[in-house]
């Protein structure tokens, strides 16, 4: 059964740990995707000063360390960034509601236990609201998971389980590389194909 909204919004974050009262977030991305076409009609990408914050050592030792270029590259981005975490989640907010053609939109993440989270800490916006009525955030990953209804395992990658039902999907615009924005575009592509391949089989 597919979801029938006019647009998606992927989020996705990047942090030095998971306690967000004391890591923040490194960078914030994010993607609108035109539900009926799967073209990307925006992309918000944005990183936040990390004045005040921690990096967790086991965050930093289990992936941050493994990619040296990709730190160096964030504490570069981060140092140079005006913005707090507030106010990239405020920024982010305004371009959501300025960029939708219309609200008729659904918010997704692939681990919305986590993106969310931050997301409610840091804006001063009721975000469950923002398109007008209650809307959860889709948390992609576990639908994807629910797809191929056998037990999951980890070794498994949810897309290819979802994959498994519906077959091969068009190459995503970006690879999902621990880049926000990237992470954000790919979600949302993979989340869109689904959709319309879904779609297409219930008619």
């Amino acid at each position: 059964m597919s979801i029938e909204v006019d647009y998606y919004v992927s989020i996705d974050f990047e942090t030095y740990g998971a306690v967000t009262s004391e890591n923040g977030f490194t960078q914030l991305g994010s993607c609108i995707m035109c539900a009926k076409t799967g073209c990307v009609v925006g992309k918000f990408n944005q990183y936040a000063n990390q004045q005040g914050y921690t990096k967790d050592e086991a965050c930093m030792e289990r992936f941050w360390r493994k990619h040296p270029k990709t730190l160096a590259r964030t504490e570069q981005k981060c140092a140079e960034s005006p913005h707090t975490p507030h106010q990239v989640v405020e920024l982010w907010y305004n371009w959501v509601m300025e960029t939708l053609p219309n609200k008729n939109a659904m918010n997704i993440s692939d681990n919305s236990e986590f993106d969310v989270g931050i997301l409610r800490f840091f804006c001063k916006h009721d975000i469950l609201t923002m398109y007008g009525s209650y809307r959860c955030f889709v948390d992609t990953n576990k639908f994807f998971q629910g797809m191929a209804r056998r037990p999951y395992s980890f070794k498994d990658w949810s897309i290819d389980r979802a994959k498994e039902v519906v077959g091969e999907l068009p190459p995503s615009p970006t690879e999902h590389d621990h880049d926000a924005v990237n992470d954000a575009i790919s979600i949302a592509h993979n989340w869109a194909h689904i959709q319309l391949k879904l779609q297409n089989q219930t008619q």
